[in-house]
């Protein structure tokens, strides 16, 4: 019988208690973690950067001093491959920067282990030295066996790509907003992550548009972007919806694609990289309300003509 699962994807300082361990002063720890609904039926593996000390390193510059550092155990043969998935990450850096108008300061440091037959479940934890070098650390298990292996077109890597490594890039620099108050650690939301999801989806979904366009329809598909604004408990989450208040995973789900209608409808009235610099210069700190009455006014609607907007854009958008 097929388990299904759900994937979880967290970039969070072990400081923070992502991991329930203290990392190394200096050092940060990474996890991410792909999970059955039920994970007593399919444990996932334990993975660590240890398990990985005799592979080899593959870099890639980025600009700017930055690397694509690849850590893998493939043979180098298949490093034509492993050029072409770099070039994606070079796209999706200026794709990134181009549209917020704003310079990622670190690079990537990816793990890619070879598999014959890939965990469907695992955990894995990374503790990184040299954090400030790092915008991402992530890992992908590849199947060798696979003829698309450790290229753009790898299921293991074409939705990290496409879609994660934008999004989690747009992330690092909305970190860095000044003027944005975001949901923190300490537990209070401040109503802005519908923004701030929305700003990394718009980024995520315009690169995979710009790269694989029957790719962007699924990944719109799986947002169920031509019916989410309607779609029960949506509306009344979105300017709500916090970091810090759990809920079913089909509501957040349909949250995120509710943030990128929202978010898109704005950006296309409104250049996201002007919006950023709008918000700069405003000073002080912006919560939701503010951003919501900003994109009141940007609109000329009220909250109401926002979300209908907002739905009505994602029945025209292209579903694969």
């Amino acid at each position: 019988m097929r388990v299904p699962f759900t994937a979880l994807l967290l970039l969070l300082p072990a400081l923070a208690g992502a991991t329930g361990s203290a990392a190394t002063a200096g050092s940060t720890v990474f996890t991410q973690t792909v999970e059955a609904l039920d994970p007593a039926a399919l444990p996932p593996v334990q993975l660590r950067v240890d398990d990985f000390s005799g592979f080899r390193t593959v870099d890639f510059p980025l600009g700017r001093g930055r690397l694509l550092r690849l850590r893998t155990d493939l043979p180098a043969d298949r490093d034509a491959g492993l050029a072409s998935v770099a070039d994606r990450v070079r796209r999706c850096y200026d794709h990134v920067e181009r549209a917020t108008g704003r310079t990622v300061r670190g690079g990537v440091l990816l793990y890619l282990p070879a598999f014959r037959d890939p965990p469907a479940t695992y955990a894995f934890r990374a503790e990184v030295a040299d954090r400030a070098r790092w915008s991402q650390v992530r890992l992908a298990l590849l199947d060798v066996d696979d003829p698309r292996c450790a290229t753009p077109d790898d299921p293991a890597l074409a939705d990290l790509l496409l879609d994660t490594l934008p999004h989690e890039l747009g992330h690092e620099l909305l970190a860095a907003a000044p003027t944005i108050r975001h949901d923190l650690s300490d537990g209070r939301g401040r109503g802005t992550r519908w923004f701030e999801e929305g700003v990394c989806e718009v980024l995520a979904k315009s690169f995979a548009a710009a790269e694989d366009p029957a790719a962007y329809g699924r990944l719109l598909a799986q947002r169920n972007v031509d019916q989410v604004m309607d779609r029960g408990g949506v509306r009344a989450e979105l300017l709500g919806w916090s970091e810090h208040a759990p809920l079913p995973p089909s509501l957040e789900s349909d949250l995120y694609g509710a943030a990128f209608l929202t978010v898109r409808r704005w950006t296309d009235a409104v250049p996201l990289a002007h919006l950023l610099d709008r918000l700069n210069r405003a000073g002080g700190d912006r919560d939701g309300h503010d951003l919501l009455e900003m994109l009141q006014r940007d609109l000329g609607t009220n909250l109401l003509g926002v979300l209908d907007d907002a739905a009505a854009l994602g029945r025209s958008l292209p579903r694969g």
